[in-house]
């Protein structure tokens, strides 16, 4: 069976104490290695087999993880794209009703500050367009009523105009 082996010495420290030390708390952190001694070694072996399992294991866990990572990714963009593309095709949609000449459209948007003020200049310009077109329609049936009243009086004046002419001729 394969295995990796460490191999690591077991240090102590040989403490020289003189006879006024004794009783006195020794200094630590002893930074020189010269009262270091080797009282032997640590041998010890990993299994391979174990390690490269354990290593399998990781990456799959790795893998794993990542594609999650990437789908909560593509599925928040999706969802933020759909926030943020859905109030503009309302306006779209709208914009297009009107173009047919459906001037009733109106359009509410509640999310972005500058999509709330798109959305109410739009509607804005909606009312301005209908007021201007109800009054287009109510100047036009005013000028159709001067017509007829005109075509009226043209009409009386020529049948005067007959009535001289058949007086004149019988007189």
């Amino acid at each position: 069976k394969d295995y990796v082996e460490f191999l690591s010495p077991v240090y102590t420290q040989q403490a020289s104490v003189s006879k006024e030390e004794l009783g006195s708390t020794a200094p630590r952190g002893d930074k020189t290695n010269k009262n270091r001694v080797i009282i032997g070694y640590v041998h010890m072996g990993i299994g391979l087999q174990e390690t490269l399992a354990k290593i399998e294991e990781t990456k799959q866990m790795i893998v794993f993880f990542t594609l999650l990572l990437v789908m909560l990714g593509i599925l928040l963009s999706v969802t933020l794209v759909k926030m943020i593309a859905s109030p503009i095709n309302a306006l779209v949609e709208a914009a297009e009703r009107i173009a047919s000449g459906d001037l009733s459209q109106r359009v509410h948007v509640a999310t972005d500050q500058e999509l709330e003020r798109l959305a109410l200049a739009f509607n804005t310009m909606c009312d301005s367009v209908q007021k201007t077109q109800r009054e287009l329609e109510l100047h036009n049936q005013n000028l159709e009523q001067m017509v007829r009243e005109r075509t009226q009086k043209l009409e009386e004046a020529q049948q005067q105009v007959l009535q001289s002419e058949k007086m004149a001729a019988v007189g």
